[in-house]
């Protein structure tokens, strides 16, 4: 099976921005193959062998104004985490062929790409929120399965 016809898995994950007690933002992620802090792990189970199509969307109850960048390659940073800044951050935007059709949706509300999910390496992905003229990111980890 070439990487071009392997089966593809649709992933839904929600995240709520909101305000925590010391002025900066929490995140909340909600999902399959996702944690709380909004790490996802592909490695495994029924993602294993298969391209990820990942719609990242704004929850019910994020802070009123909160969108993601209007352009999908401000929207979503990622790096493999061995490459990350020295803050361990992704430090622009992704360049390369494993995460490809990073597109901004429904006027921002949600956030979609592909993740060929075939390399077996550990990624810091980042989300770029626009908060009324604001940048606000978030940076968690993605680990992606590998070949057989």
């Amino acid at each position: 099976m070439t990487k071009e016809s392997r089966p593809q898995l649709l992933v839904d994950i929600s995240v709520k921005i909101t305000s925590d007690a010391k002025g900066g933002y929490a995140f909340h992620y909600a999902g399959d193959f996702c944690k709380p802090n909004g790490d996802l792990d592909f490695s495994g189970g029924d993602a294993r062998k298969k391209a990820i199509r990942i719609v990242f969307s704004i929850a019910d109850g994020s802070l009123a104004g909160v969108k993601f960048q209007a352009k999908g390659d401000n929207a979503f940073w990622i790096a493999e985490k061995c490459k990350t800044g020295p803050d361990g951050c992704p430090q622009g935007p992704y360049c390369g062929d494993q995460f490809t059709g990073v597109t901004t949706l429904a006027k921002g509300a949600k956030l979609q790409l592909i993740d060929k999910n075939d390399d077996g390496k550990l990624y810091r992905y980042m989300l770029r929120f626009d908060l009324n003229g604001a940048l606000v990111i978030h940076d968690p980890d993605n680990q992606n399965g590998g070949h057989d």
